[in-house]
């Protein structure tokens, strides 16, 4: 969608190990979420990498790809 120009939400895929050139990228307040994901389950709003790390395990939880 961004190479036709219509407005997206930003993106950014993190993993268990939290690489600070990950988190370096990211602007908060973020929605964690499940990768793959449809419902409500697993989501969370983390307003500072704290929040980030302690949510990211639940939203794992509800993915069956293991990524959030």
């Amino acid at each position: 969608f961004q190479s036709h120009s219509i407005p997206i939400v930003p993106e950014f895929y993190i993993d268990e190990n939290f690489h600070q050139d990950d988190l370096k990228k990211i602007e908060y307040p973020v929605v964690l979420k499940p990768d793959d994901g449809t419902s409500g389950y697993g989501i969370s709003i983390c307003y500072n990498e704290s929040d980030l790390k302690n949510n990211f395990q639940k939203a794992v939880n509800y993915s069956n790809t293991k990524k959030a």
